[in-house]
């Protein structure tokens, strides 16, 4: 038991080293650029993105999860494809929210969080709706 706690810790540690290594070389990647053609840093190739995948799952293997919050993980869980399936169109109709959301004076960063979570609720209840249709539940 003692040794587990101690590579959840691990785990845990590694994974939030991870992220602020990523956030580090994100900004150093937007410096370099000068804010121009920026997309996003490239993390298909990158060793810290691999770390903390392996640091989520591991962490996510050894939790014990009762009641209500597995109902809710199965559900969703369960609708994981159809959101992943559904959603660059469900950005392609939306993107005027962000723009929206830009227009109000909300900072960059909170409007694609708030455009985000849009997003996966309208995908999550489309997935839901489509799983009632019988030929798309096996699918789905």
């Amino acid at each position: 038991m003692v040794a587990s706690k101690r590579l959840n810790i691990l785990a845990l540690i590694g994974f939030v080293a991870c992220v602020i290594f990523n956030v580090f070389m994100t900004y150093r990647e937007y410096l370099l650029k000068g804010g121009n053609d920026y997309l996003v840093y490239d993390p298909c190739v990158y060793l810290p993105i691999i770390l903390e995948g392996a640091c989520v799952f591991y962490l996510a293997s050894n939790i014990s999860i009762k009641g209500n919050w597995l109902k809710i993980i199965k559900l969703v869980s369960g609708c994981t494809l159809g959101l992943f399936l559904i959603s660059d169109f469900v950005m392609g109709v939306t993107q005027f929210i962000y723009r929206i959301l830009c227009m109000k004076g909300i900072p960059a960063i909170i409007s694609i969080v708030i455009y985000e979570v849009i997003i996966f609720m309208i995908g999550f209840v489309a997935t839901l709706i489509m799983k009632k249709i019988p030929g798309l539940k096996k699918l789905l």
